[in-house]
């Protein structure tokens, strides 16, 4: 790069250059002033200036400006004002002078020109603080649309009046206008800018799109490149491949890419509404569940102290030849305690018993609050669950898709994006050239299983919502990539329209979102279903779903099943009384805390038998009705063998007068007779006493 040397006027912070050497350098822009002096072009026609233009403070565009040669009063401002090209880097860092950038003379030609005005004081105005006026200049802006139209966005119409969704002859005609969304988006922006700028529409060239024959959107953005075109109007998305060739203006939105899928089966079978009352649980929470209930009641069986009472009264609690019946007692005792857990956990509470021991108090004390957390939580999820659409497993995500191998058709504009996001995934990209639409074509043709959608594009797009409607697809809730929406324009007008698309969503409401409203609201157009998987399934399931007999399947069928059950035991144990057995293990009632007051009485008539022989052990023990005075070996023997087959197969006989056929051992007697005993073993102690 050639450097101009400095000339010493004013400012020592910013002084002028003469850069008449470097102007002189370009000899491609060379040629004669009306003078004869050498110089270079400032533009491609002209003007010609001399290679001293701007070496020193002068009103230097009033003598070579064409637009300033006849002064009028609408001549622009700089024309009468004094300037000269400075260096940046001693400006910027030693001065607080004002610089521009030449336009005339842009960087990619070799050279770096910078200009001041108020390093030649030319104006009794603060350039420092002056704003420009405009961005754009009152710019025209020629733009166009992609052949494949994005409804609602930008489209054309036939002479019917119909919206197209793809383009024809009236592409290429100008007198057919563009419509939608975008068109009147730009338009409010115009009446913004108030002359800033202005929109013209085109049409693409048939060329660029036998370049890009895949994308009819990577074509417009050749033809900005190519300079046929200033910008392109359409759901454009931010590419690596398209960045090299424009500029974007500012983002418009973030577009997703979903997965697309056809829309799962609704499984409304009883099976499916039966199995719902087990789905806040996993499996394994359930058998969890199982086993604390199952832990509980063994733990209660041994707090029982029957352990101990076999121990100590081996001969009495054994059978002579071995020890089965034992066995079968603490078999039923088991199940008798996981009976009464399960029943304590479905209640949601657990039995206060006063007299119970501490241990089992403290057990009791850690079951309910597993029982409180449990039941708590099961409550709060399960009329969700209850009430939930019955969808069938489905593929919904990339992570399924790529573990079951299978394809989705993808647009090829963004096949480098997805294939770095996704490497490992099956994707058929497009070759039509009809964006969406193509996709589609390919669907229909088995070349892949789903769909990577743009959601902004697609969902707005009635005519395609349509096709997707016809074909049972909906999108679902799967990101597979995330894509920059925003209008590709060539590089020196992406700022200024950028700066009204900001100052238009910033300060004056207006946007695209807010034209796609008043289009929905102009137009009512509506697609002939819901097409989002998330939608249709909160639509099937809400607040006030209500429960259907289907939903309580589960725990009717659950009640009538122990119905049944327990219906066959009582018939069993009616068949052995008819068989001439007393009692079963099936039939009878049985407690721990009944076998415990049972023993203590045992022990206590057993302490005063071992007495003074001149106590008169004389009482009467009733079971159930009056029996005669019994001697102390007829007490303590009758009191044994209570205890002894309390929970044997015969029935209970504490005096063979008061047995019969029936079995005797209820509930009602058994206490009656324990109340008879401690009656009985009082009056011993008090007379021992005595």
């Amino acid at each position: 790069m050639i450097i101009g040397r400095r000339v010493d006027v004013g400012d020592e912070g910013c002084q002028c250059r003469d850069e008449s050497a470097v102007l002189a350098s370009l000899y491609k822009r060379s040629c004669q002033t009306s003078e004869g002096q050498n110089g270079v072009l400032l533009t491609v026609e002209g003007p010609c200036v001399p290679y001293s233009y701007g070496s020193n403070c002068f009103q230097h565009d009033l003598i070579n400006d064409p637009k300033c040669k006849m002064m009028t009063t609408s001549s622009p401002d700089h024309c009468l004002r004094s300037w000269c090209y400075v260096d940046s880097s001693s400006c910027m860092l030693s001065s607080s002078q004002r610089l521009y950038r030449s336009i005339y003379f842009p960087h990619n030609d070799g050279v770096d020109l910078f200009y001041s005005y108020t390093k030649c004081d030319s104006s009794l105005d603060d350039w420092s603080t002056i704003p420009r006026k405009q961005t754009l200049g009152g710019l025209t802006i020629t733009a166009t649309s992609p052949t494949a139209y994005a409804v609602p966005y930008i489209f054309k119409r036939s002479p019917s009046g119909d919206i197209l969704a793809e383009a024809g002859n009236e592409y290429y005609n100008n007198s057919v206008p563009f419509e939608g969304v975008l068109v009147n988006y730009l338009n409010s922006l115009q009446d913004l800018a108030d002359g800033d700028f202005k929109i013209t529409w085109m049409y693409g060239s048939k060329a660029s799109n036998m370049i890009h024959p895949t994308s009819s959107f990577t074509a417009v953005v050749q033809d900005i490149e190519d300079g046929l075109l200033d910008m392109g109007v359409s759901t454009f998305w931010v590419t690596g491949e398209r960045l090299k060739m424009a500029a974007f203006t500012k983002m418009l939105t973030l577009s997703p890419q979903l997965l697309v899928i056809p829309e799962p089966r609704i499984n409304d079978s009883l099976i499916a509404q039966t199995s719902k009352v087990l789905e806040p649980f996993t499996m394994g929470a359930w058998c969890l569940i199982l086993a604390m209930i199952i832990f509980a009641a063994f733990l209660s069986v041994w707090f029982s102290d029957r352990s101990k009472l076999a121990k100590k009264n081996a001969r009495e609690l054994r059978h002579k030849q071995s020890n089965r019946r034992v066995k079968s007692v603490y078999a039923r005792l088991a199940v008798d305690q996981f009976l009464e857990k399960g029943i304590f956990f479905c209640s949601a509470g657990v039995n206060q018993d006063g007299g119970a021991s501490l241990p089992n108090k403290i057990l009791m004390f850690g079951f309910g609050f597993f029982i409180l957390i449990v039941v708590s939580a099961y409550v709060a999820n399960l009329a969700a669950f209850l009430t939930k659409s019955g969808v069938l497993d489905y593929v919904g995500t990339m992570d399924e898709v790529k573990a079951k191998g299978m394809r989705v058709c993808a647009l090829p504009a963004i096949k480098t994006e997805l294939e770095i996001a996704h490497p490992t995934a099956k994707f058929v990209f497009s070759q039509t050239g009809r964006s969406h639409y193509g996709m589609v074509d390919d669907y229909d043709a088995g070349k892949c299983d789903f769909i990577a959608a743009d959601h902004v594009h697609a969902s707005a797009n009635i005519v395609l919502m349509n096709m997707f409607c016809e074909r049972n697809l909906v999108f679902t809730d799967s990101v597979i990539i995330q894509q920059e929406v925003a209008f590709p324009i060539r590089h020196n007008l992406a700022a200024g329209l950028s700066y009204w698309m900001y100052q238009g969503e910033k300060y004056h409401r207006i946007s695209v979102e807010a034209s796609k409203k008043e289009f929905a609201v102009k137009y009512g157009m509506q697609t002939s279903c819901n097409v989002d998987l998330s939608a249709r399934e909160n639509k099937a399931s809400d607040d006030y779903t209500m429960i259907t007999p289907k939903n309580l399947f589960f725990p009717v069928i659950f009640f009538v099943a122990c119905a049944m059950l327990a219906t066959m035991v009582e018939l069993y144990h009616q068949w052995k009384l008819k068989k001439g057995v007393k009692s079963s293990l099936f039939g009878r009632n049985s407690t721990l805390q009944f076998d415990a007051s049972v023993v203590k009485g045992r022990s206590t008539i057993r302490e005063l038998e071992n007495a003074d022989d001149d106590v008169d052990l004389d009482c009467q023990v009733h079971s159930p009705q009056p029996a005669t005075t019994s001697t102390k070996g007829t007490i303590s023997s009758e009191i044994n063998a209570f205890v002894l087959d309390e929970f044997h197969d015969n029935a209970i006989d504490v005096d063979a007068k008061c047995s019969n056929d029936e079995d005797n051992a209820t509930s009602l007697q058994k206490y009656s007779l324990l109340d008879q005993i401690l009656v009985c073993a009082q009056e011993l102690k008090r007379q021992k006493e005595n």
